[in-house]
């Protein structure tokens, strides 16, 4: 994320100064967030979805994005979306080559039967050079779409054909929404009216807050041993657990943040994580807290989260991997118990913990919400991309209710 800072010291007549027509009729684009008048329609819960979170990715996928506003006749804006513009170098869960990959994802695979992965391969290579650009509206980093609007489908369509236009002027292969979930309808029915494929691509991993104190909590686990095993091991450790200023922790939290992603394969990056977090910072302060947890006054893990709403997001965790055992279960208790303890104090009613690592989460009682991309490539490919979502779509399905049982 990068630490521009929106400019929303002008009046909405300098905004709209930086408008431009949009090939929609009632349709305006922007250029950068700071310029939009209004930003989003409409506020949901999602925090991923506010004009700081917004500032703060800009940039952060690619150097051209648009942000469109539709308005009604009387000039109200009644719907706003992100567009980004898409190289095949970006990152795949930001791509719809995921799709491609997935294709060739052998775990994935073997969710379907011989009949059905047959012709996976040869779908793939034609997908593969057929979606190398593309038009993309998604919230980056956020894993939702940043579609809002006050004026249900008509006004959300228009955007939708909006997306389609500026596919059309940057010359991408194809357009795309991503992470859509299946409680969106007027988005959906909006995607489905232009000729979007529907891929069910994962789930969004949700824990709500249904009972009033932990062992509330406890009492819905089938492991439940095993979950007080864990938090009696973190406090045998001599881990004590606080809210700090995130302000008085940067260097702390960006090395432990950098080491973790060095275990993952990425290069050692203590000042680029230590710019993520400034920027998480000074575009969403009100929204972010850290939890930390401490042994003889160090910090060696942390977890950050983002709560607007009542929901509560949790973004980067990480712990010191030299200084603290994996008998401590320092990742599991400031991850969940440590949250939902935080939760309950809060009032907060559910704990967002995003797609992916299924299997933790559905063990700690977390909710699989299915979520969707929605990708409309060239006419050539129409019968491979819907085959495509066919098979992707079964191969996670399949892959989350092998999980459930």
């Amino acid at each position: 994320m990068s630490s521009l800072t929106p400019d929303v010291s002008g009046d909405s007549g300098s905004c709209e100064a930086h408008a431009t027509a949009g090939s929609t009729p009632g349709v305006e684009r922007y250029g950068q967030i700071g310029q939009v008048p209004k930003w989003p329609a409409e506020e949901r819960h999602h925090v991923f979805l506010t004009r700081g979170w917004t500032a703060g990715v800009e940039g952060a996928i690619t150097k051209r994005q648009s942000y469109l506003l539709a308005r009604t006749p009387a000039g109200e804006v009644e719907a706003t979306a992100a567009a980004y513009d898409i190289g095949g170098d970006a990152l795949p869960f930001f791509h719809p080559r995921r799709i491609v990959a997935d294709l060739r994802d052998e775990s994935l695979l073997e969710h379907l039967t011989a009949d059905e992965r047959a012709p996976a391969a040869a779908v793939a290579e034609r997908l593969e050079a057929a979606l190398v650009t593309c038009a993309l509206s998604t919230s980056p980093f956020g894993f939702t779409h940043n579609f809002s609007a006050t004026g249900g489908k008509p006004a959300i369509l228009r955007l939708v054909r909006e997306l389609g236009a500026l596919r059309e002027e940057w010359g991408a292969d194809c357009s795309a929404v991503l992470y859509v979930e299946e409680r969106d309808r007027d988005l959906r029915a909006a995607l489905d009216e232009e000729g979007y494929t529907a891929v069910h691509i994962g789930a969004n991993c949700v824990l709500p807050i249904a009972w009033d104190s932990f062992d509330g909590y406890l009492a819905t686990l089938s492991r439940r041993r095993g979950v007080l095993k864990e938090r009696r091991h973190f406090t045998e450790a001599g881990f004590t657990v606080g809210i700090e200023p995130a302000e008085a922790n940067l260097d702390e939290i960006a090395r432990l943040q950098a080491r973790l992603q060095e275990k993952y394969g990425r290069p050692y990056d203590f000042e680029g994580e230590r710019a993520v977090f400034v920027s998480v910072l000074e575009n969403l302060g009100e929204y972010a807290h850290l939890l930390v947890g401490r042994k003889d006054g160090e910090l060696l893990a942390f977890a950050l989260f983002l709560e607007k709403d009542g929901i509560i997001h949790v973004k980067m965790a990480a712990r010191d991997t030299e200084r603290t055992a994996p008998e401590s279960f320092a990742h599991f208790n400031l991850g969940y118990y440590e949250m939902i303890e935080e939760a309950l104090r809060r009032g907060a009613r559910e704990i967002n913990y995003g797609p992916e690592g299924y299997a933790t989460k559905l063990r700690r009682g977390c909710v699989a919400q299915k979520l969707y991309w929605y990708v409309k490539g060239p006419e050539g490919v129409r019968q491979d991309l819907a085959e495509a979502g066919r098979l992707v779509s079964l191969m996670h399905a399949r892959h989350l209710a092998g999980l459930a049982d």
